[in-house]
């Protein structure tokens, strides 16, 4: 029996990625916890606003999107976890009765496209990881605290008003040293970013392949 297609699979893991502010909800120094399975009622009673889905939000318009994809999070790591289209909360010992197979993986706010606009609010957690060293990306978010500073800095006191109107406006033609050295930092952070960010796509994909291929015999 086939859960979910791949067009399915993908169009799932974009929109767990975006259907949440994980950038500002997940602590940056624990994550969140997410448990990954499928429901053959996966989508009813599905919020009708928000997040919103690509075919309606209806059970129908869920598994024409997803399949019987779905997952419960836990973004303070204690022992309360949540549905999009389930009310309440939930142990997770009440989630593993329910449900043959379940995939446990970590989660950590950077999983976002948008977790650059939350650097500054997670700086309590970069100085806490910096200063441990304990986190499995502890190198690279030192990085890419360090280069998100510089950025700033150097907006702030190398370029001029016309130097960052020219940015803004992207007035490629108007181009200058300046200009061309601060988007060199800026793709050097953009990189830094997406590295990390694929790593925790990758999580998710691991995590559906092995729901996919189904419990070992």
């Amino acid at each position: 029996m086939s859960y979910f297609t791949e067009e399915q699979k993908e169009r799932f893991v974009q929109h767990l990625i975006t259907c949440h502010s994980w950038y500002k909800h997940l602590s940056l120094v624990n994550g969140g916890s997410f448990l990954m399975t499928i429901d053959e009622n996966a989508g009813i009673n599905y919020p009708l606003q928000h997040p919103k889905l690509p075919f309606g939000n209806t059970s129908k318009g869920y598994q024409k999107a997803f399949g019987q994809l779905t997952y419960f999070y836990s973004i303070s790591n204690d022992s309360n976890y949540h549905s999009d289209w389930q009310s309440g909360s939930y142990s997770e010992h009440e989630i593993m009765r329910k449900y043959q197979q379940i995939i446990k993986i970590q989660v950590y706010p950077y999983l976002s496209y948008d977790f650059c606009e939350a650097i500054d609010f997670h700086k309590l957690d970069f100085d806490k990881i910096i200063l441990k060293k304990e986190h499995e990306e502890a190198e690279k978010l030192q990085k890419i605290l360090h280069l998100d500073n510089y950025l700033n800095e150097y907006w702030q006191n190398r370029l001029n008003d016309e130097e960052r109107n020219t940015l803004c406006n992207e007035e490629t033609e108007k181009y200058n040293v300046e200009i061309s050295e601060y988007l060199l930092i800026q793709q050097e952070l953009n990189t830094c970013l997406t590295y990390i960010q694929q790593k925790e796509i990758l999580k998710i994909k691991i995590a559906i392949e092995k729901i996919e291929n189904g419990p070992p015999t």
